[in-house]
């Protein structure tokens, strides 16, 4: 009866520029028209209002445009921090206070159970209850002028949107909708996508936590230290997942087909920006791509990374915020790890159905692969890179290919876009163009397994190849177009030190 159902963080929900909001956006909606299904069909929460939460940084630019026009001059600077200030004082009080924090008539389940910020364990432990909680904490702070606990408001309008006091609506969880939707009537494809914020806070934070036992066993992550997963703690929690993941089909529920995600390399995505040259050595590491690697696989690497704002001839790594080369290399190594896990928990349930006389039905998805392939600074800044085995660059879409984008930071200048272009604002999260290629993924893993893909009038087969429509996704993407013309002002501001203007540091701080 459903024919598709994701379950994932923000790169599943659509997360961008700082904020979730256009969820209509993200690479499940786009699976879900390509695939030819209707509203009613695939059904996912709205977070209108003000740019979304917690802070849009588009939105708050294009303010600064209609205030300032194309240019934020030095003597308008304290005009424009008030604006600021006073239109983040507007979003909180929408999301804490105003209709961003009423219940909503729909009582769910949503088929994109989807919540940025969320780790794996999230998905069976973090429930509505507990996000409820949470958000009864708030304050209208002078100071910190940004909804507080905003990724458990998201949680809480996902998985409890009505405000029901119903005990299975206060204790759902992404699971128990899911199984929800397993039992009623069945899920035809289900997509899982998870993993990345058990490392991804290293490179937002520029500092590695390594995790703790208690850290997977931990149901609130407001109360989990960690930002880097050792392997067996990373493995504890995705054999539940996993577990949790199979009961869907048990009992009277039913899922037809798994498409696991793998985890991408959070060092590629222009939140950190390498400087100091390349590595010259390999630190006594084992490359993330094994034993058959080029030996110089170290060059892939810079000395430093840093904050993506502060020039290369302006870092000191005595003051300004870094991690190390080799610490980005250890990352990688960690993340590949994880991949490894994921691809053979996936074999051995494959393997279990083989043995009952059963087809295989849980695949992958390297969206790994394809951030490494389309990895800008990596190999294309310098050919002299070696690129690890197998490798070939990304092949994109024409629609795309004329748009000359790339993985660096999105700048521009008068709002005309000089570089970037995959990534959003925020430096972690695509663009729509970005999400599309995510989407294609799915798309060209779903049709090997023999998933129907249908016209809009979701009767009419459609004939592989199927291919998504980014032309409309790049007529739908408002980064593609004309760019906020203060964001080469605000980045200037930025690169000088002034901390009046830090709307990325704010979007950095995953405010939770």
């Amino acid at each position: 009866m459903h024919r598709l159902v994701a379950i994932g963080d923000s790169l599943t929900q659509g997360f961008k520029s700082g904020s979730i909001l256009e969820t209509n956006l993200s690479y499940p909606a786009i699976l879900a028209w390509e695939m030819g299904l209707g509203e009613d069909e695939f059904r996912y929460p709205a977070f209108a209002g003000h740019g979304g939460l917690p802070l849009n940084i588009e939105y708050v630019l294009r303010r600064l445009d209609r205030e300032f026009g194309e240019d934020v001059d030095w003597y308008e600077l304290p005009l424009a921090a008030f604006h600021l200030r006073r239109w983040m004082d507007e979003i909180e009080d929408y999301w804490e206070r105003g209709p961003g924090a009423a219940p909503l008539k729909y009582s769910g389940p949503y088929h994109n159970l989807a919540v940025w910020g969320f780790e794996i364990q999230d998905a069976y432990q973090l429930t509505a209850a507990m996000c409820q909680a949470m958000t009864e904490k708030s304050t209208d702070d002078w100071l910190r002028q940004v909804p507080e606990y905003s990724m458990f408001r998201t949680a809480l309008r996902v998985l409890n949107p009505s405000g029901s006091q119903a005990e299975a609506h206060r204790n759902a969880t992404q699971i128990s909708r899911a199984r929800q939707l397993a039992l009623d009537g069945g899920i035809e494809n289900l997509v899982v996508f998870l993993g990345a914020n058990n490392v991804l806070g290293t490179v937002t934070s520029l500092q590695c936590r390594e995790s703790a036992e208690k850290d997977a066993a931990t149901p609130n992550p407001a109360n989990r230290r960690a930002n880097f997963y050792r392997l067996e703690d990373y493995d504890v929690v995705l054999s539940r997942l996993v577990e949790e993941v199979e009961k869907l089909g048990q009992d009277g529920g039913r899922v037809e087909r798994v498409f696991w995600g793998t985890v991408p390399p959070v060092t590629i995505p222009p939140v950190t920006r390498g400087v100091g040259g390349r590595m010259d050595g390999d630190q006594g590491l084992p490359s993330p791509y094994g034993d058959g690697d080029d030996p110089r696989w170290f060059r892939r690497y810079f000395r430093y990374y840093t904050r993506p704002w502060i020039p290369e001839k302006r870092f000191d790594p005595r003051e300004d915020p870094h991690l190390p080369g080799v610490r980005m290399m250890e990352i990688d190594h960690r993340i590949a790890r994880y991949n490894e896990l994921l691809q053979e928990k996936v074999r051995l349930h494959n393997d279990r159905r083989r043995a009952a006389g059963h087809a295989p039905d849980w695949l992958l998805v390297d969206l790994h692969q394809v951030l490494e392939r389309l990895a800008y600074r990596r190999y294309r800044e310098d050919l002299s890179v070696p690129p690890p085995p197998g490798w070939s660059p990304y092949e994109l879409p024409e629609a795309l290919e004329a748009l000359e984008l790339d993985t660096r930071f999105l700048m521009g200048r008068q709002g005309k876009r000089m570089q970037g272009g995959f990534f959003s604002l925020d430096g972690i999260h695509p663009t729509t163009a970005g999400y599309g290629l995510v989407a294609q993924e799915f798309i060209n893993v779903m049709q090997a397994a023999g998933v129907p893909f249908y016209w809009g009038d979701g009767k009419t087969p459609r004939q592989p190849p199927v291919r998504v429509d980014f032309g409309r996704l790049v007529r739908l993407d408002s980064l593609m177009g004309r760019l906020p013309a203060t964001l080469d002002d605000m980045w200037e501001r930025l690169e000088d030190g002034d901390q009046l203007l830090d709307l990325f540091k704010r979007a950095f701080a995953w405010a939770r």
